[in-house]
């Protein structure tokens, strides 16, 4: 077992796989992140109330080398080292890497004041709907929404431990006017409706947007 591998505890039907990559080299292109003179920029942990829940709309298969090197599932693991997020969730694994204070490009009016959390896969707005052009759904199973709410519950621990005052949780949807399948019905239930709200104590704040985002559909709830 490589030594960023962790087992998490089991909060749902299977153990969660963690992938803590902060010992390894950040491959962030140029453009996703806040830089200020050569150096990203890191946020006040005050400033940090909230997570913004996304999906990626693809699989992330990782690269030929890292796949050699880690294995399929580390490393697909790995890809999450050059997407703007805090942590990245797939079926039975979720990978962290990124200092929480970094200030990424992951969610438009919301880059400021949350963390991203990126669920792997494409997912149709609503249940049963047509996804992103068309392409086939990804199965919402039972180990993605376990990696999900483990990274989700991550995130929080790892957050509030650093000073940050976590309190909401949002879709990338009401920061964005183009991503109104951010995440999806699938994901928002199971992530935030039957976990996030009841377990963690999360504050979805349905009505509210930023810039020319969209309130949460009403479907989703």
């Amino acid at each position: 077992m490589d030594d960023d591998r962790l087992v998490s505890e089991v909060r749902g039907l299977m153990t969660v796989i963690h992938y803590d990559l902060r010992g390894e080299p950040g491959r962030m292109r140029p453009g996703r992140q806040k830089i200020y003179r050569g150096s990203a920029v890191l946020r006040e942990p005050a400033t940090v109330t909230g997570i913004t829940i996304h999906q990626t709309a693809c699989l992330l298969p990782g690269t030929r080398a890292d796949r050699a090197d880690h294995g399929d599932e580390g490393g697909s693991a790995r890809r999450y080292l050059a997407i703007p997020c805090h942590a990245l969730s797939g079926d039975g694994w979720f990978a962290t890497g990124h200092d929480l204070r970094t200030y990424l490009y992951h969610a438009n009016g919301l880059n400021r004041c949350d963390l991203g959390l990126e669920v792997e896969g494409l997912y149709p707005g609503v249940v049963g709907g047509r996804t992103w052009r068309n392409f086939p759904a990804t199965e919402w199973i039972q180990g993605r929404i376990d990696a999900a709410r483990e990274a989700l519950t991550w995130l929080v621990a790892e957050g509030r431990a650093l000073g940050m005052p976590i309190r909401y949780v949002h879709a990338h949807r009401q920061s964005s006017p183009t991503r109104a399948s951010d995440p999806g019905e699938a994901i928002w239930r199971s992530v935030v409706e039957e976990y996030a709200v009841p377990i963690l104590g999360l504050e979805p704040e349905y009505e509210r947007t930023w810039g020319e985002g969209q309130k949460v559909d009403p479907r989703w709830r």
